[in-house]
């Protein structure tokens, strides 16, 4: 099983030619509308769950240097029960030693240590993680999910939300990231090159 979506990778093709640009921004926002949802893979523990996920790369610049991290706003589904739940994880892919510290990250969640280790590098064998307790959802089904970033006094702030039904929007986990003093951060979007352990600047629903 593999992802499938839309994504934006910072290329435009303009007459079969691929032209690079960048863009940054303090929010990025996903909206799907669900009519149908079955998923069943008997090698996964839990086998009938699916996600559906946003996923975008934050780049802070501090007064000791530019760091990368990878947000990613998430929708977890039993599909069998009829119950989701929401989850976030922030990783850190300023370097391939990079790793995520509980003294530098703060919000609901906790810094984990994970016993594998994602496509994008070694950085990754940390995150910090946080997840919702479970509702029920019918179908037809319309979610949104959105970041937000912004600093506050040298601090990285990330919001991480979703709205169900065109209902409240409900922001579920405020993340501060204060590993060093930031001077500005943003959503960012770039074609013209990769991040330090080899992953896409790109934002992905």
């Amino acid at each position: 099983p593999a992802p499938i979506g839309v994504a934006d990778y910072g290329l435009v093709n303009s007459s079969g030619i691929l032209l690079p640009y960048r863009v940054r921004a303090t929010e990025v926002v996903g909206q799907a509308n669900i009519s149908a949802l079955k998923a069943y893979n008997p090698l996964f523990i839990s086998p009938y769950s699916a996600s559906m996920q946003l996923n975008a790369v934050l780049q802070e610049n501090t007064t000791s240097g530019q760091q990368d991290y990878l947000l990613q706003n998430v929708i977890q589904f039993q599909t069998n029960q009829s119950t989701l739940r929401f989850a976030d994880n922030v990783w850190n892919l300023t370097s391939p030693s990079s790793y995520m510290s509980s003294s530098r990250i703060s919000g609901n969640g906790a810094v984990l240590t994970q016993a594998w280790v994602p496509p994008w590098g070694l950085a990754s064998a940390s995150l910090y993680s946080f997840s919702t307790g479970s509702q029920g959802y019918g179908l037809p089904l319309s979610v949104t999910l959105e970041i937000s970033t912004f600093v506050t006094q040298g601090k990285v702030a990330l919001a991480f939300s979703y709205s169900i039904n065109g209902g409240k929007t409900v922001t579920y986990d405020r993340v501060l990231i204060t590993a060093s003093k930031a001077i500005n951060a943003s959503i960012f979007v770039n074609g013209y090159s990769m991040t330090p352990v080899g992953n896409y600047y790109d934002a992905e629903l």
